[in-house]
């Protein structure tokens, strides 16, 4: 019987230590995995070549490039656009709810690495938990599984599958094929969700996020948006169409043909022509700005429903004393002849203003919601006319073409891979590259997309997995 070394011992120390570290939770993961990896260099246990070689795995790369994929499915804002065929318009159960959401997130988990899934999903179903009025508690940690169930249905689903198949093919051994793990993993998730949709509205807390976009110390701003023929609610009231209870936002007047309707009532139709007046939060209004029919009352340069989140920034200026701006209306201050942005928000101190945004007379200590260019803060940092105190955050928005281009050449990549034609890193390095050249993604949204945490980690750990072997 060969006698157990120092190797062996020194490893097995080390493991188990790891696992009790991982279990309890005393470190961050990264710490951990990192700690241990050094540990067994400096024991000898093995080399540098052996420690790192988990960053040259098939799998760790393919695992980065899925995360641009479906970080650039993200930018183009295609989920925030079909999240009403999602979770349906009509107010039921919980259950109903998660039967139309959970199906869908596991087929498409089945195709896409489940971490960026959830990680795309989580600002989604949180806006329409609140919109609507439900618990975000119970949807939270059903999504979160049935991303993994959806995961084990195929080998791109999640990043354990990618890593043996690159195991695999490091031994010298075939690989996985695209879909030889579904005829197990999909009769397990399908019961999997099942067993979710029937447990989560009875046993997960009944826990809602306190809405802080109305508070009062929040800064709101007051914008008018005129309804034109293409609005896709013409004739109904302001319940029917969905303008009642809009997150961090609230219609308060409508002006109808030189008269104002005040307050706006639930059942308070809406006409061709209406001119809506809603008080919010920024990070509300881009988003309302982008429903077919909302318009902005100036004329801009810029085009809010088919906009770049890459190219165009809002700002918050706040008037000076001194600035040339003070006592003009903001149709006579020619702002966006002058500065090429548009003011699409004002606040003053608290106070709702009731006129049109045009004839809104600019004071000293108005703060302007801005939507401008690239490059707007380096040119008027220093102006004299306002303060830039803030960037505000913006919805990740691309124009529709490009998100069509994103969901083709998904298609076309899933398609090629299970036709043998092109190994699955291979394409995917393809697909980034053509979103790149065609500006549909770009280089540091590229790299917000990458979960640096997740590839490290996974990396080390095969460095781990190759000291243990």
């Amino acid at each position: 019987m060969t006698e157990l070394g120092f190797d062996f011992w020194y490893t097995l120390i080390l493991l188990v230590g790891m696992t009790v570290l991982l279990t309890t939770e005393k470190l961050e993961v990264e710490v951990t995995v990192l700690g241990t990896l050094f540990l067994m260099l400096l024991g000898g246990v093995m080399d540098t070549a052996d420690a790192f070689s988990g960053f040259a795995n098939e799998g760790v790369i393919t695992i980065a490039a899925m995360f641009v994929v479906a970080g650039a499915l993200n930018t183009t804002g295609i989920l925030r656009n079909v999240s009403h065929h999602l979770f349906g318009r009509k107010k039921n159960s919980v259950a109903a709810k998660l039967s139309r959401l959970l199906l869908p997130v596991g087929a498409l988990s089945a195709f896409v690495n489940n971490t960026p899934v959830v990680a795309l999903l989580i600002p989604v179903v949180r806006n329409w938990a609140e919109k609507y009025g439900y618990p975000v508690s119970k949807f939270l940690m059903p999504i979160s599984f049935a991303a993994i169930l959806g995961g084990m249905c195929t080998l791109i689903g999640t990043s354990t599958n990618l890593i043996i198949h690159g195991l695999m093919i490091e031994s010298g051994l075939k690989g996985l094929g695209l879909f030889e793990v579904s005829k197990i993993g999909i009769p397990i998730a399908l019961a999997g969700i099942a067993m979710i949709i029937v447990a989560a509205g009875r046993f997960l807390p009944d826990r809602r996020e306190l809405l802080n976009a109305l508070d009062r110390k929040t800064k709101e701003f007051v914008i008018e948006l005129k309804v034109s023929a293409a609005y896709p609610n013409l004739g109904k009231t302001v319940e029917e169409a969905g303008l009642r209870h809009l997150k961090g936002l609230f219609l308060f007047q409508i002006q109808r043909q030189g008269y104002v309707v005040a307050p706006a009532e639930p059942d308070e139709r809406i006409l061709l022509g209406d001119r809506l007046f809603f008080t919010g939060i920024p990070e509300t209004i881009l988003e309302l700005k982008k429903v077919p029919g909302l318009e902005l009352t100036e004329h801009t340069s810029f085009d809010l429903k088919d906009y770049d989140s890459a190219e165009v920034h809002t700002f918050e200026c706040v008037i000076s004393h001194g600035s040339d701006l003070v006592g003009k209306t903001v149709r006579d201050s020619h702002f966006r002849t002058i500065y090429d942005a548009v003011i699409i928000a004002i606040h003053r101190h608290g106070e709702r203003i009731n006129k049109k945004v045009g004839d809104i007379v600019l004071m000293p200590g108005d703060t302007l919601l801005v939507l401008a260019k690239k490059g707007f803060l380096e040119l008027w940092y220093n102006s004299n006319d306002f303060y830039l105190i803030a960037t505000t955050p913006m919805p990740p928005s691309k124009p529709m073409r490009r998100g069509y281009l994103t969901v083709a050449l998904f298609v076309l990549l899933m398609v090629l891979v299970v036709g043998g034609v092109v190994s699955l890193v291979v394409g995917a390095g393809v697909v980034i590259m053509i979103l790149l050249v065609t500006r549909t993604i770009h280089m540091h949204e590229m790299e917000r997309s990458l979960n640096w945490r997740v590839l490290v980690t996974v990396a080390m750990t095969l460095g781990i997995a190759r000291g243990v072997e």
